[in-house]
């Protein structure tokens, strides 16, 4: 699927007319591609914040744990970081995201849940609370649509600047910290370890 389309699907979810998980369904519908070659297409063309290994490595040393909460695909997440931070720290991230079904390059996803939007992250959040307890302060970093729902249960959110995340954020009066780059979230996150003030 190219930008154009994509964008068309993107402009459908947020007029309502269309739920992320059926937009996910055509989006995959354009792909035709090996496991291999989507790999290689998307390490070519797909750019990782270089400071997010910087924060990664912090998170660790204060023992925070991290887990990404994606409407992607996990076996590609778990890919990008293993590649862009390394095996030893990508170890120590939960990956949390849908799946995928590939039939003779034909790619279908394989839902987390059988929410409308094929993950709902807020049910996530809710189920990692619950695992570490009620005295966890819940941060939650995000940009686009799909982060709505799990922006609700965060405790501090980070919202990237210019993005769908912020937008709403701004529209809904809900609180925010607005960030570009993961090297200002991981100041704000060690400010908060010595403070407890963002």
């Amino acid at each position: 699927m190219g930008a154009e389309a994509k964008q068309l699907v993107d402009d459908a979810i947020k007029q309502g007319s269309l739920n992320f998980r059926d937009g996910l369904l055509r989006e995959f519908d354009g792909i035709n591609v090996s496991w291999e070659e989507a790999l290689k297409l998307l390490k070519a063309t797909t750019h990782v914040d270089p400071s997010f290994k910087d924060f990664v490595e912090y998170c660790n040393s204060e023992n925070l744990p991290l887990t990404v909460v994606s409407c992607g695909i996990g076996p590609l997440i778990q890919d990008f970081l293993d590649t862009f931070i390394g095996t030893d720290l990508s170890s120590t991230i939960q990956v949390e995201a849908n799946g995928v079904r590939i039939e003779n390059n034909k790619w279908k996803p394989v839902y987390h849940d059988d929410s409308e939007f094929g993950h709902d992250k807020s049910l996530t959040m809710r189920k990692v609370k619950e695992s570490l307890g009620t005295d966890a302060v819940f941060v939650f970093v995000g940009d686009g649509l799909s982060d709505i729902s799990a922006a609700r249960e965060a405790d501090i959110l980070f919202a990237k600047k210019g993005r769908d995340l912020e937008e709403w954020c701004i529209k809904e009066k809900v609180e925010y910290v607005p960030f570009e780059n993961f090297s200002q979230v991981l100041l704000a996150i060690q400010k908060f370890v010595l403070t407890r003030e963002i």
